[in-house]
């Protein structure tokens, strides 16, 4: 007797469980990275979720560390109608920052300057090389295919000891950047959030950005960014339709914090979307 009813209660809790799995999250995504770097660095990442798709990417010499957090859910509710859900629920949740910081040893302003006197060299024995040249074929009547040649012979030469100047100075000029991109497909609300920060030697910067999106009878989209470079060039580009289209780029020391929401009824993307 007592096995019968255990047989029934398991039983009826795998029935009550078949009739609850349609009501229940149909497809869940997460992924997370958490990174630190010294040294050449290169890192990319691409990833796809529900309603939209994200990157991001580092590159440079020096040290870069952060994290990368995406959760994505699809929920059914079962109902079907010619074998298609008829209703459906999307929520996705980013959360990222990462640092940089160029090699502290690359002092940028002393680089720049060495390299801008060598070049300035090579065009000053550049320009004294043209006269030289000038001078003698006046005095020698030098004809122009002669003239020629040597005047390209000679830029030449000056051309590749500005190349081999460049490429000298090259290694030590590497920037850290670090570069974060999203894209938020909604029914009614698209929206599109990248954000980069190139360090100049010598200097650092971060981003530190979260987005929060929900489709289905309401809709739900909150983005926040704050990023600062202590020097070199900064980007970002925001755009939601039909409400906001902001570009910006700074060659220099940039500091931003900005937060936009767009919100239909009651939606919230679940457990993980806190508020401040």
């Amino acid at each position: 007797m007592q096995k019968k009813v255990i047989t029934g209660i398991a039983l009826t809790l795998i029935f009550i469980l078949a009739l609850s799995l349609p009501a229940a999250a149909d497809e869940y995504k997460r992924t997370s990275t958490g990174f630190r770097y010294i040294g050449d660095i290169f890192h990319q990442k691409e990833i796809e979720y529900h309603r939209g798709s994200g990157s991001f990417y580092v590159r440079g010499f020096g040290e870069a560390s952060g994290s990368h957090d995406v959760h994505s859910v699809q929920y059914r509710d079962g109902r079907r109608q010619d074998g298609v859900f008829t209703r459906t629920e999307d929520k996705v949740n980013i959360s990222m920052y990462m640092r940089g910081r160029t090699d502290p040893n690359a002092a940028s302003g002393d680089i720049l300057r060495m390299e801008e006197e060598a070049l300035a060299q090579v065009e000053r024995d550049r320009e004294q090389a043209i006269q030289a040249l000038n001078a003698e074929r006046a005095a020698k009547d030098m004809d122009g295919a002669t003239y020629y040649s040597r005047m390209r012979s000679l830029q030449d030469y000056y051309d590749d000891r500005v190349k081999g100047i460049i490429d000298a100075y090259s290694e030590a000029k590497r920037n850290v950047r670090i570069l974060s991109s999203n894209s938020i497909s909604l029914p009614r609300n698209e929206a599109t959030v990248r954000v980069g920060v190139d360090m100049d030697p010598g200097e650092e910067g971060y981003i530190r950005q979260s987005i929060a999106a929900a489709s289905g009878s309401e809709e739900y989209l909150r983005i926040r960014s704050d990023f600062e470079n202590t020097g070199g060039t900064t980007k970002r580009q925001l755009d939601v339709d039909g409400f906001i289209s902001e570009t910006m780029r700074v060659d220099g020391y940039a500091r931003v914090y900005e937060s936009s929401e767009v919100r239909e009824g009651k939606a919230k993307t679940g457990w993980w979307d806190r508020q401040p």
